[in-house]
Formats: structure tokens, C-alpha cells, sequence
């Protein structure tokens, strides 16, 4: 031990127990920092997956919107099939994300002499291609898009099946139940389903122009399982399920269980899903029940805080070589640089990122050290740094939108009573948005003394594009009105205007009407909206007998029709959007029309704010905690009779 007795070899011992020191901190530091950027980086992935869910779920809520819309034109059109016809074509060629659009009916519901038939449109390169369905090579009664919305009686997304026969693809599709009216309005015996099909393609291409790191990656299970998009491309029925029992890798059944149990996820798998280690962040979309997966390699997560650190070490094993060989010449302005740098080195393994080391101007080793500790130092306070902007603009974003939630309420009628001065009628109105701004409206006002205009629509659309989709709406409603229009011709115009340029194919149910202040004489038109409910006197609830007309937005010159009815003294107009009836609660039920039927006719009060509250009260009980995704809107008018305040 003779070597480290003199102070040359005393300075070579700090040396060697400096560097280890170091290399120990350093370790400790990659360590820490590892599992804050781990941290960081599963958030971040499962917010992405929770974002593209969402984004998938909008696209294919609206889909569903448009078959939900149509389906009432399907069960009024009675034997037209050239309407009908004109309707499928029209669903295709004007909506992009739909590969095809068909009516299937049981046998013999639409034509006496057909026992199936079923008119299918579908895209083709870049033109409509049209097919019946109802025929020997094709029975669609044992199809699942059929079979099970006839079994449910609701609306139902079908598995991914290949449809020899109709597109010729691999698709999924969603079917509406259609049911033939009774004579009170209320659905009948199921006669049939609309369909509206998405290609696997579409999917597919869809996914793949989002970006996940370098070389990670999107696929999307059904709500059994089966995997609907795969960056492998078809791989025809297979399953999460049967992909694990293949491989003979349990793991890989639990992660499939979990990503169809659970709302988001997180989960680090290995080498199940891939030959690289990698994480999992998984979110589902709930009105299909299907799951959206993203696989992130961990090697490129860590790639940048791997690639520092091993130029790190790199940098002080030299230094530590370089400081051995010169020990002679630099002991005395090399100890105390290394103390500095040691303890610089133990506060940022402890989280203190602020440390200056620029005071150390050397040009030999421990001076790179320093300056590529400091340049570390920086590029971690840089990563913080954009995290907490990022965070800041998700705040922002937020903040913003709640700015348009308050613009888009102040565009509505909410000072009530609305007219204090009048007490020949009342109205109460409320609008509740699935998400921060919606599309639903309501709207009122006094053309002159003697005559109240409202009106209640749904756009078929969520979110700030629907709002202002909204406020053009309402603006053209006034405006109509303003003219002395009648309610048919207020929808034309309204049609109209919407129509031009309306390259995203938004359309808004509309119900509109005007009452006699005098009379109670109410003139009213309909534009594919839900009827609306009467309360007469004698607490009895009848559906308002609507005239058929498209919602507005999608055909360019529909023909709308005014009718005619005559209030009582102290009857109530009950007007209301989908978003009412088709509240789910937690088993997915909706709150049906049947239901708030049977509401309003246990009601004693005719006081409409109470009718209203009542009813958003009942509904709300109805849900519990479920999250809604439509809007909801109610609006009812009370005629008082004659009677006027002078």
C-alpha cells in the first residue's frame, strides 16, 4: 500500500474514491430520473389513448347519430321506395365515414310481394354501387347486424365480418331498430333495421395517421374481443383471447380482460404484444364497448435519458483515466473541482436541478464534466419545463372552453319567468350539454303581442363546431320569424341557408311553431325532430300528430308542412330532444319514451318550470353517475286561455 502514502498517491486514492463516489451518484441520479420520466410518460401515453378513444367515439357517435335521425323517415316512408332508395344513396354518398348504408325489413313489412327485402348502397371506388340484399344468396335474417338489434330492441355495433356478398369487405356495422308505428304514435311490432357499415380499412388507415413514437402503435378489440384494427392488417376473426391461447401466453388473456373491464389502463407487458419490452396504455369507447390499445416500446421512452447518461459515464470514465495520468502535474486543481462537482452531483440525485457550474472554466477534463453535467442539468429542467407547459395549455384549453359554454348560454333565453307581465301563457325551458358546449338549442320569443314563436332542435354533433352550428341556426330562426315567415317556411329558409357549403354534412333536427296568444290556435312544422308530448287539462299525454319533413342541413329543396292544432286553457307543450329519451343508466338502458309518459301523467302541478325540473329530476335519478354523451334540452309552454293582464 506503499503507493498512496506519498501526496501524489493520496490525490490518486481521492481520485479512484471520487469517481466511484460519482459514478454511484450518477447511477442513483439516472435511477431517479428514470422513474420521473417513466411516471411521465405513462400518463402522457394514456392520456393519448383516452384522446384517440375520444376521437374514435365522436366519429362513430356520430354515425349512429345520422342512423338514429333517418330512422324515423325509414319507419314513415310506408311502401315509397324510391324515397327510401333516394334516403340510402344520400346517406353513402354524403357522409364520408360510411362505407354503406342499407334498410333490411322482416318479410313481406315493405313489400306485400317480397318476403326479403333489403336495399343496400355502397361505396366503390369512387362511385355508389347499389345491391338488394333480399335474396337466395344472401340471408340477412341470420346475420348478426340483424338478429341481434331484433333480439335487443336497441341499437347494436355488429363484430367485424367480411360481407361476401354485399361490400365485399371487412366491416363492422351499426343497426338501428325500426318498428311500425301504432296508431298512438308509439313503436309497434319491429318490421326491420337501418344499417350503417364502417370498413376495417377506414379504421385502420385511421389509427395509422396517428403518431406514437417511432414505432409504436394503435389497435382496436371489440367488445369481445376480436381484434377491428391491427397494424399486422387483417388478421380475419382472431381474438385477444384466441391470440393468447395460441402464443400460450396467459398475460396476454388478463391484459385483454382488463382493457374490456376497465374504462383506461396502464400496464407494462413485456414482450406479450411485441419482441421489444413495452408498455400498454388502453381506453375504451363506450358506446361501442369496443377498447383502443397503444404499444409503446420502453427502450425509445427512455432512449433520450439512456443516451445522456451513457455519455455521462462515458465522459467521467475518461475524466477519471485522464485525472490518474496527470496526477502529478494537476492534484492541486483537480481536488478541488471533484468536491464541487460531488456535491453538485448529490443535490441533483435529490431532485435540485439548479446548479451552476460555470464557474468552472477549465479545458481539461473535469471541466467537460462539468459543462456536460451542467448541459444535463438543463435539458432535465427543459423537459419540466415543457411538461408544465403542456399542462398549462390543457388548462387553457380548458378555460377556453368554458368561455364558449358561457357564450353559448348567453345565447339562449334563461331570465324566468321570461314575460312577468303576461298571464295568458308561461313557458320554462332548460339545456344541459353532454360535454363543456353542445348542440342542442331552444329558442322563443314574442313576434308581436298575440303570438309566441319557439322552437327546440338537435344538431347532430357534439362539442364547439355544434355550438356554432347552433347559433346559426337560432339566428336564421329569428330572422325567418322576424319576416312574418310561417313555421314551413321558416325550416325552408333555414334549410336553405345551411345547405350552402356545408361540406361536413351537419344537419339539426328542428321543431318550430308559433301559438295564438288569443286562441290558443298552435302552427307548427317539423324538421325530423321527436314529437312533442301535450298535457291537456284532464292530465292526459298525447304525442303531438307531426308532419314529415328531413332535418334541416341535408337535402337541398325538402318540402316542409305547417299543421294546425288548438290548445286549451291551461295545456301544456311539451318539447324535448333525443337526449331525454335515450339517457342510459349504468345497465345501458334508455330512459325511454315511456317512461316520461308515465311521469307527466302522474304530475299534479301545472306550473311548467316544475314539469321541467321534475322531469330532470326523474332522469337524473334514472342515470345515476352514468356519463351521458348527447345533449339534453326540454322547453314547455303553458296557454293560460284569454285572459290577459291590461
Amino acid at each position: 500500500m506503499t503507493l498512496f502514502r506519498g501526496l501524489t498517491g493520496k490525490v490518486m486514492l481521492l481520485v479512484l474514491a471520487t469517481g466511484l463516489v460519482s459514478g454511484l451518484l450518477l447511477a442513483h441520479s439516472y435511477l431517479f430520473s428514470r422513474g420521473i420520466i417513466l411516471s411521465s410518460a405513462e400518463d402522457q401515453t394514456r392520456d393519448r389513448a383516452e384522446d384517440l378513444a375520444s376521437q374514435v367515439e365522436g366519429e362513430l357517435s356520430a354515425i349512429a347519430d345520422i342512423a338514429h335521425t333517418c330512422a324515423p323517415f325509414v319507419e314513415r316512408s310506408g311502401s315509397d321506395k324510391a324515397a327510401l332508395l333516394n334516403l340510402l344513396r344520400t346517406l353513402v354518398e354524403r357522409n364520408k365515414h360510411i362505407f354503406g348504408s342499407g334498410a333490411c325489413f322482416e318479410p313481406y313489412a315493405f313489400e306485400t310481394d317480397s318476403r326479403a327485402f333489403c336495399p343496400y348502397f355502397h361505396k366503390r371506388d369512387e362511385s355508389v354501387e347499389y345491391v338488394q340484399l333480399g335474396n337466395d344468396n344472401y340471408n340477412y335474417f341470420d346475420k348478426e347486424f340483424y338478429r341481434e338489434p331484433k333480439k335487443l330492441k336497441r341499437p347494436y355495433w355488429s363484430e367485424p365480418y367480411y360481407d361476401e356478398g354485399g361490400g365485399d369487405v371487412m366491416m363492422t356495422t351499426y343497426s338501428y331498430p325500426l318498428f311500425a308505428k301504432s296508431r298512438d304514435g308509439s313503436p309497434g311490432k319491429f318490421s326491420g333495421v337501418l344499417t350503417a357499415d364502417v370498413s376495417v380499412q377506414w379504421l385502420t388507415r385511421h389509427l395509422a395517421s396517428f403518431s406514437v413514437f417511432n414505432t409504436g402503435y394503435c389497435f382496436l378489440v371489440s367488445g369481445r374481443g376480436t381484434f377491428l384494427v391491427h397494424p399486422k392488417g387483417s388478421i380475419d376473426d382472431t381474438s385477444i383471447f384466441t391470440l393468447a391461447q395460441r402464443m400460450g401466453k396467459p398475460r396476454i388473456e388478463d391484459v385483454g380482460r382488463r382493457m374490456l373491464d376497465e374504462a383506461s389502463g396502464f400496464a407494462d407487458i413485456g414482450t406479450l404484444l411485441s419482441d421489444r419490452e413495452s408498455f400498454l396504455a388502453f381506453a375504451r369507447i363506450p358506446s361501442t364497448g369496443w377498447s383502443l390499445g397503444i404499444v409503446v416500446p420502453r427502450d425509445e421512452i427512455l432512449a433520450p435519458l439512456t443516451g445522456l447518461y451513457k455519455k455521462q459515464v462515458g465522459i467521467a470514465t475518461l475524466i477519471v483515466i485522464g485525472l490518474l495520468a496527470l496526477t502529478l502535474v494537476l492534484a492541486a486543481s483537480i481536488t478541488g473541482p471533484l468536491r464541487r462537482m460531488v456535491a453538485v452531483t448529490a443535490r441533483v440525485a435529490h431532485g435540485d436541478l439548479d446548479v451552476d457550474l460555470t464557474d468552472i472554466r477549465s479545458h481539461d477534463e473535469v471541466g467537460n464534466l462539468a459543462r456536460a453535467f451542467q448541459s444535463m442539468t438543463i435539458s432535465l429542467k427543459k423537459y419540466i419545463r415543457d411538461l408544465m407547459e403542456m399542462t398549462g395549455a390543457k388548462q387553457r384549453m380548458e378555460s377556453e372552453l368554458e368561455i364558449s359554454a358561457q357564450i353559448q348560454r348567453s345565447m339562449l333565453p334563461s331570465r324566468f319567468p321570461a314575460f312577468p307581465e303576461r298571464n295568458d301563457f308561461d313557458i320554462y325551458a332548460v339545456m344541459e350539454p353532454a360535454k363543456m358546449v353542445g348542440g342542442d338549442f331552444y329558442q322563443f320569443f314574442l313576434i308581436d303581442e298575440d303570438h309566441l314563436c319557439l322552437a327546440v332542435g338537435d344538431v347532430a354533433d357534439k362539442g364547439v363546431p355544434a355550438s356554432l352550428f347552433m347559433a346559426v341556426t337560432t339566428f336564421l330562426i329569428r330572422v325567418a320569424a322576424g319576416q312574418g315567415a310561417s313555421p314551413d317556411q321558416i325550416l325552408s329558409l333555414v334549410n336553405r341557408q345551411l345547405c350552402l357549403e356545408n361540406d361536413t354534412c351537419t344537419f339539426v333536427t328542428i321543431f318550430c311553431a308559433i301559438l295564438d296568444l288569443r286562441t290558443g290556435e298552435l302552427r307548427y312544422s317539423n324538421a325530423g325532430h321527436d314529437a312533442p308530448l301535450v298535457l291537456g287539462p284532464a292530465k292526459d299525454v298525447m304525442p303531438l300528430p307531426i308532419p314529415p319533413g328531413p332535418a334541416a342541413g341535408l337535402v337541398d329543396s325538402p318540402t316542409y308542412r305547417t299543421e294546425t292544432t288548438v290548445l286549451e286553457s291551461n295545456a301544456i307543450l311539451f318539447a324535448y330532444t333525443d337526449g331525454l329519451t335515450d339517457a342510459l343508466n349504468e345497465k345501458q338502458e334508455p330512459y325511454s319514451d315511456e317512461r316520461l309518459v308515465h311521469l307527466l301523467n302522474s304530475l299534479d302541478s301545472r306550473d311548467v318550470e316544475s314539469v321541467v325540473k321534475s322531469v330532470k329530476e326523474d332522469v337524473a335519478r334514472f342515470c345515476g353517475g352514468t356519463e351521458q354523451f348527447d345533449d339534453l334540452t326540454v322547453l314547455a309552454v303553458r296557454f293560460g286561455g284569454t285572459e290577459r293582464i291590461q
